[in-house]
């Protein structure tokens, strides 16, 4: 979602899609991969009308970060290094640093200084918080919590774990959110959703609400009140399923999302729906995106 909220972004195959947040219109349509180049990661919206993402040029033979605003045309904005892993904190005044030949992970801040943390694993897994203090790393066999103001690091064991938007807060295995300034463990209710679903798990805007989407039924809860069982939003009928795709709205009173139907039309194997959800009235609206994913 863009920062205000005004379009939304989708990645579907080879096609990066951007939608109009509050009418669900396609406004454009590019290509993840061309003969040309290839988008290998996507960062961040710098604007309402542009992105920043990371792309390796093959003609030129450029490897950086480049800001688009159509998937067109690219504008770089830095060369990356292909020996150096680096990834950048929501504000880009730290960076995860690594390099190939050591798998050191460093810290460097903004003024240029670099923290060794001890740690030295290839991470397949990394998640900085919202003020960007914590940086949680990880790969297959471990997983450590770095505090990059103290200059400390803890091993924890918070699989698949995302930071609140708005405070230090970690939710992990769906079910769970750790403070680590306070070290505390709250446990979400989650009567009424399937056991051992594979959950998508989305904090709202003001990180006090997790959107919890099991691919037939999307859910709720509220962590200031983390005993009371989830709100479920949405059921959808065999054989349709949801799509990992959602998004809140900036005032957290509506959900976006997607999900997938056998195709009215024979020629074509799905058809994609896009729904949104007013959280206070309960109602959903639907819009049927027709040829948009083909």
């Amino acid at each position: 979602m863009s920062p205000k909220r005004e379009k939304y972004l989708i990645l579907y195959g080879n096609d990066a899609l951007i939608f109009d947040a509050k009418t669900d219109k396609l406004l454009i349509k590019g290509s993840i991969k061309t003969n040309e180049r290839e988008i290998t990661d996507f960062v961040k919206w710098l604007n309402d009308d542009e992105l920043v993402v990371v792309v390796n040029h093959h003609t030129t033979n450029i490897f950086g970060r480049f800001k688009t605003s159509d998937f067109k045309d690219f504008q770089l904005i830095e060369k990356i290094e292909k020996t150096i892993k680096r990834r950048y904190s929501n504000s880009y005044n730290k960076q995860l640093v690594q390099k190939n030949n050591d798998k050191k992970i460093v810290i460097q801040y903004e003024n240029g200084e670099t923290w060794d943390t001890g740690l030295a694993f290839e991470f397949t897994g990394f998640c900085w918080s919202n003020d960007d203090r914590y940086l949680q790393v990880s790969n297959d066999n471990e997983e450590y919590l770095i505090d990059t103001v103290t200059k400390t690091t803890r091993k924890t064991y918070l699989m698949s774990s995302n930071w609140a938007p708005t405070k230090n807060l970690l939710m992990f295995m769906g079910h769970s959110v750790y403070g680590p300034e306070t070290q505390e463990v709250t446990y979400i209710n989650r009567s009424g959703i399937p056991q051992n679903s594979i959950d998508t798990r989305i904090w709202s805007p003001n990180s006090e609400k997790i959107l919890i989407a099991t691919g037939k039924e999307l859910f709720v809860s509220n962590i200031n009140i983390p005993e009371v069982p989830p709100k479920k939003l949405l059921k959808v009928d065999e054989p349709s399923y949801l799509e990992e795709k959602f998004f809140w709205s900036k005032d957290g009173r509506s959900l976006f999302g997607i999900y997938q139907r056998t195709a009215r039309n024979i020629v074509k194997p799905l058809d994609f729906i896009a729904f949104k959800i007013n959280l206070v009235t309960g109602k959903v609206q639907e819009v049927y995106l027709n040829d948009a994913y083909y």
